[in-house]
């Protein structure tokens, strides 16, 4: 299985809101600039909205093996992907998510 028809079936599950089992589970394992390249093709196929900033996970070095990387990994953050509030309150429309989890993180505006 290459890169594009992982990007392919990847752009499909988002499309539709559907699971699929993770390609680690089939045997088939990304390195880290593998998985930035699907996730690169997976941008082309689907558009990608405005990024607004960027995250960084794993950064804890103690959890790695737990999830065999070797490096923190950066991902964008979009303006799909956080909700802006001047409020206490915010509502989310979680229809767009096959199997929503929440996972609260503070993010910092840097003008």
């Amino acid at each position: 299985m290459d890169k594009i028809t992982i990007a392919d079936e990847i752009s499909k599950a988002i499309s539709q809101t559907q699971q699929i089992v993770p390609f680690s589970k089939r045997g088939k394992l990304l390195s880290l600039q593998d998985a930035y390249d699907v996730a690169g093709l997976v941008e082309e196929n689907l558009g990608s909205p405005p990024e607004v900033g960027k995250k960084i996970g794993f950064t804890n070095r103690n959890i790695w093996d737990v999830y065999n990387v070797n490096a923190p990994i950066w991902g964008p953050i979009t303006s799909k992907s956080v909700s802006f509030t001047e409020t206490n309150f915010q509502k989310i429309d979680l229809s767009r998510f096959c199997e929503p989890r929440i996972e609260p993180e503070v993010v910092i505006c840097l003008k």
